[in-house]
């Protein structure tokens, strides 16, 4: 309780300690690993100099018999920020400090030591060449092993390759077979993919022997990001790898991936796991989408898998990519999948309490429904449902009831009075009527 008696500056002189006391507090009972991330620490740590005073004021964290790096074995410490630390070697040792994402020149140079290349102009070639991103640079590494067992004369920067892209398809050749296989189902996939995805799809193509085979070791590989049990493969590599696909085993695997996503929302997971599942496939439309064999049918199944759990990703930008899409594919305002595409990004601007933005919408796709389809046709008459609903939020009450008892109307004309759907319908021209005491 002390921090609440304190002033802000006396906070600041003791903050260390506060935050010593409830790291333990909070650690004193994890057993797996753990990462803290401190953003920001090596400015306030090398502003103090290079002295006693700046060992003093970090012992605290990094000092042998009291720092919490050493008293804390099961956590990984992560210190990010514009500056490198002074710390000593056998605390931090030089090649665990360099830029994430892009490794400086100067650890670039122990690396490409390490794996044998000592020409400073070399060094720097392929220092530009990958942008000291690692995984560009292990690419490097494996080019100048197989370099080195086939060529007789000095090695040169050309060799490499003139940009990343030129590396990672010089990479995907030297690849074998069944390896390339792999790398190419994992492409077809969406951004990010678990074992059960990528086995499941191996089934329903001819992938399942080299999966077997040679999807362990490709998922050690630096161009795959491993992200809890999931994994990521390198955009980069991806996009080579698309290009070199023919254009049948491209669509062979777009269509299992589809059948996936049927498959898997049919299943018994969680709502939750589902809209993930539907946001991932929709992000990767542009991707892998464009090589599937799309009708109707495929389109209102993604559709209404979209509708059912689109709102609890609480992502307007799925939606209106989802409708985009829909309209690339069909080019038809008139086409029904289009309209459905619509009335989904109309229920989602309902839900936002846009009512401006769903109206709009709503009452242009009605005219188009009505146009192509006559009035009695359920998606025209969904339309005057969302728009009754649309006037009743924004106090129109006459053009709400007005919309209502020509859904009603409709329905009776198309069902029958007796109905369920219509006597529904009948319920909701009801509570209008009470709304609006007529």
């Amino acid at each position: 309780h002390e921090i609440n008696c304190l002033q802000g500056v006396e906070i600041e002189t003791r903050l260390e300690k506060f935050f010593a006391h409830d790291a333990k507090k909070i650690l004193r009972e994890i057993k797996t690993p753990f990462v803290i991330m401190l953003d920001g620490y090596e400015a306030l740590v090398n502003k103090l100099g290079q002295g006693d005073k700046a060992r003093a004021e970090d012992n605290w964290l990094h000092e042998p018999k009291i720092g919490l790096v050493r008293k804390l074995p099961n956590v990984l410490w992560v210190v990010a920020g514009r500056e490198k630390l002074h710390w000593e070697e056998d605390i931090l040792p030089n090649e665990q400090t360099h830029l994430m994402g892009q490794i400086s020149l100067e650890d670039a140079k122990l690396y490409f030591h390490k794996i044998g290349i000592f020409d400073e102009k070399m060094i720097a070639g392929l220092h530009k060449l990958t942008s000291g991103t690692p995984v560009y640079m292990d690419w490097c590494y494996k080019q100048y092993i197989q370099l080195q067992r086939e060529k007789g004369y000095e090695i040169k920067l050309e060799d490499f390759g003139s940009n990343t892209t030129e590396l990672a398809k010089r990479y995907l050749r030297d690849m074998k077979s069944e390896q390339q296989d792999v790398v190419y189902l994992l492409s077809c996939l969406p951004d990010i993919w678990n074992d059960e995805m990528v086995n499941w799809v191996a089934k329903k193509t001819n992938y399942q022997v080299s999966i077997n085979a040679e999807y362990k070791r490709i998922k050690g590989l630096s161009l795959i990001e491993k992200i809890g049990d999931e994994y990521k493969i390198h955009e980069t590599f991806r996009n080579v790898v698309l290009n070199f696909m023919e254009d049948e085993d491209r669509g062979d695997l777009s269509e299992a991936v589809w059948e996936y996503y049927i498959y898997y929302l049919d299943c018994e997971h969680t709502d939750e796991e589902k809209a993930d599942m539907v946001k991932r496939y929709v992000q990767s439309f542009r991707r892998i989408g464009k090589y599937t064999k799309w009708n109707e049918e495929k389109l209102e199944k993604m559709l209404h898998g979209i509708y059912r759990y689109a709102w609890r990703i609480r992502n307007l930008d799925i939606v209106l990519e989802t409708r985009d899409f829909v309209n690339d594919i069909m080019k038809d305002e008139k086409n029904k999948c289009c309209i459905l595409a619509q009335y989904i990004v109309t229920e989602f601007y309902m839900r936002l309490q846009e009512y401006k933005k769903a109206k709009e919408i709503a009452e242009n796709e009605y005219a188009i429904c009505i146009k192509a389809y006559g009035e009695d046709n359920k998606l025209a008459l969904s339309f005057l449902g969302r728009l009754a609903v649309i006037y009743e939020f924004t106090k129109d009450y006459e053009k709400g009831k007005e919309a209502i008892e020509k859904k009603y109307e409709g329905y009776k004309r198309m069902l029958g009075a007796a109905h369920k759907e219509t006597l529904e319908v009948c319920q909701e021209l009801i509570h209008l009527c009470n709304v609006t005491g007529n």
